[in-house]
């Protein structure tokens, strides 16, 4: 299994915005910068994670983007079916059509990964993310004498 690069780079985005959350409305070329993204393709990502609700954003000169709910609210599960749509590692756990889904032990092998991969994504938040982010950033500081 691989993830896109949509998911991969739009999780990367919402952690820029989950960081800068009590700022207000952010600039996208702000975090796309922190992040090393470039702005073209934010800009369509970002479109999408305002359609699905997951940001908002604001015109004008202290316009730019926010989050829509506190970054505690908004999980890893929530991103990727923004982006991605429902998560499914296999057509079959999606399409109950199939003629073996009674006594398929493959089926069974796919639903509990499936289970352990969702429970994990909606285990983790973006505030959560952007803690870690800021711990990973606060050890990386090197001191010059």
């Amino acid at each position: 299994m691989k993830l896109s690069t949509r998911i991969r780079y739009g999780l990367r985005l919402l952690v820029g915005f989950a960081v800068r959350y009590k700022e207000g409305f952010v600039q996208l070329n702000e975090v796309t910068r922190a992040e090393g993204i470039s702005e073209k393709y934010s800009e369509q990502i970002v479109r999408i994670l305002r359609t699905t609700g997951i940001l908002v954003s604001h015109r004008g000169a202290q316009g730019g983007y926010r989050l829509a709910y506190p970054p505690d609210k908004i999980t890893v599960l929530d991103v990727f079916e923004a982006l991605e749509g429902k998560f499914y590692i296999t057509g079959c756990l999606k399409e109950s059509n199939c003629k073996r889904i009674s006594n398929c032990v493959a089926r069974d092998v796919w639903k509990k990964l499936q289970d352990a991969i969702v429970s994990t994504l909606n285990s983790i938040t973006l505030a959560d993310l952007a803690k870690d982010y800021r711990e990973k950033r606060a050890s990386n500081i090197t001191y010059e004498i």
